[in-house]
Parts: structure tokens; C-alpha cells; sequence
């Protein structure tokens, strides 16, 4: 699987809430659902699937399209597409493997914080810049 592989398909207009698919080969193997309030996009959702496919009827295979750098590239998509429908700010709640998630998502601008309420909650946090032309 090369990069160039990997398509993106995201509606054409950001109204309420939508869902941005991977593709590969025409197969969806991953997904980021967003809602939107004014400039602001939620992030609800982002998700890499273990990917099966039958093979001769009688044995599926999995490939696992995680720590490819698949979701890195869904993430770069989701703020170049955020930016293009007017949106400022970018932000969710990390669940899961906590201890690979915050890393991740500093590593791409986002600000961590914590909540404690009956579970801790890890909210991050990314305000897109404004790329507009000089003049």
C-alpha cells in the first residue's frame, strides 16, 4: 500500500455533521465523523478499521490498516477541508490508549487538557490558522 493509494471522500458542503471516509481501492477502511457549531468542528469520531476480505470462500484475512500513518493523513485532510468550510477551531474528547493518543495528537498542534468528573475526560483542542494570501 503506497500513500497515493489512500482517497478521502467528505461531502462538498460542512453543514451540521458529516463523515469523512478512507478509501482504498474503492474500500472504505477508515472514517472521521465531525459536527459543526458555527467555526467550530467537533471531532466525535476517528477510526481505522481492521480490514477483512474473503478469500476463496473459506478463509478471510486481515490487514490492519493501524500505525500506518493512514490516520495522520486523515487528520492533515480534516484540517485543510475544516479551513475550506470556514472553520476556526477544531476540538474532542481523546478515548482509548490514552497513553498513544495525547502524543499524537500534540504532535499535530492540538492542546491537551483534563477533566475529572466521574471518569477523566481528555479534551484536545486545535486552532486552525488563517492561511490567507499576502498582499
Amino acid at each position: 500500500m503506497r500513500k497515493k493509494d489512500i482517497q478521502f471522500e467528505a461531502p462538498r458542503r460542512f453543514e451540521n455533521c458529516i463523515k469523512i471516509r478512507v478509501l482504498l481501492n474503492s474500500s472504505c477502511i477508515g472514517y472521521a465523523n465531525l459536527i459543526r457549531s458555527n467555526n467550530t468542528a467537533t471531532l466525535a469520531d476517528i477510526y481505522m478499521t481492521n480490514h477483512s476480505k474473503t478469500v476463496l470462500k473459506l478463509f478471510k484475512t486481515y490487514q490492519n490498516f493501524r500505525n500506518q500513518g493512514i490516520g495522520t493523513q486523515l487528520l492533515k485532510y480534516i484540517f485543510s477541508y475544516c479551513k475550506s468550510q470556514g472553520i476556526t477551531m477544531i476540538e474532542g474528547v481523546a478515548k482509548g490508549d490514552l497513553e498513544k493518543l495525547i502524543p499524537w495528537y500534540k504532535k499535530h498542534g492540538f492542546t491537551i487538557g483534563i477533566e475529572n468528573q466521574i471518569y477523566q475526560k481528555i479534551y484536545a483542542t486545535k486552532h486552525l490558522k488563517n492561511q490567507g494570501k499576502k498582499t
